[in-house]
């Protein structure tokens, strides 16, 4: 993606050599210049200044999730597919003693007195519903079947950046970016809040869809909330001060930021703001 030569264009321009200024690898591998514990420690003191540097605004950003998040309560999306490993609850109000909770099987099947083995796996809830009138209908003249996804375990969603909890959090069928976000914990003091992106797989290429949280979360432009589909990902890049500070760390601490890229998506780490 764009980002990616950005990051080694950075790379490059660290590493090349010293031109009339006296920047190159001679300052930094100590053949001139400051002392070498000195010049560790400013590049370190760089690194902290840089990365402490962000949006104030981030904690005005956060306070605001769970107010919007009261606003925008959804009822559960009867549009979700049901599939291995989904826990659905099965509610017959007239007949208490025939509810259930139930794990869908590795075959995709529930297990319901009376009736016996259903299969549930890819259908939504008012399917599952349908079907079970048409079998308690045997028994049960005008019963009442009220079905419910109780645990969603068989889709992701990804968010990944400038974020509190990074990594994958159930699909429900109905998040936005506003319920990612605050699942997530909001964003960091170093986030390019912005500029954030939810990039969307397809059999055609990424999908990109650029999010304005400030938008969203203090002025209310509802139009930024998009609305997430399985496997999206939300990425919340850092400031372009947050990202140099993250490229100097990565030159002094070659192996900690290893680490850190190592559990991100290639395309999201470290990425630059465009």
């Amino acid at each position: 993606m764009a980002w990616a030569p950005a990051a080694r264009s950075l790379r490059y321009q660290a590493t090349r050599p010293h031109d009339q200024s006296g920047c190159g690898p001679e300052v930094l591998s100590g053949q001139k210049g400051f002392p070498v514990a000195q010049r560790s420690w400013m590049f370190a003191s760089t690194v902290v200044i840089l990365l402490a540097c962000g949006c104030t605004s981030a904690g005005d950003i956060n306070r605001k999730l769970p107010v919007m998040g009261m606003a925008l309560a959804k009822v559960p999306n009867e549009q979700y597919i049901v599939d291995p490993p989904d826990s659905i609850a099965v509610e017959l109000p007239d007949q208490p003693e025939l509810s259930s909770t139930q794990q869908v099987r590795s075959d995709g099947v529930i297990v319901l007195p009376l009736v016996g083995e259903v299969q549930v796996a890819r259908k939504t809830t008012p399917e599952i519903r349908e079907m079970l009138e048409e079998m308690y209908a045997e028994y049960y003249k005008e019963l009442s079947i009220i079905v419910q996804v109780t645990a969603f375990r068989s889709k992701q969603i990804f968010v990944y950046g400038e974020v509190r909890r990074v990594g994958p959090q159930p699909y429900t069928g109905y998040q936005t970016v506003l319920d990612a976000l605050g699942r997530a914990g909001g964003v960091t003091s170093r986030a390019a809040w912005k500029r954030a992106k939810v990039v969307r797989p397809g059999l055609e290429g990424q999908e990109v869809f650029s999010v304005n949280l400030k938008g969203l979360l203090l002025e209310g432009d509802a139009t930024q909330n998009v609305q997430l589909a399985e496997d999206d990902v939300l990425y919340v890049p850092p400031t372009v001060l947050a990202w140099i500070g993250y490229q100097i760390r990565s030159l002094l601490f070659p192996a900690s930021a290893a680490a850190s890229l190592a559990t991100l998506p290639e395309a999201t780490a470290y990425a630059p703001v465009r």
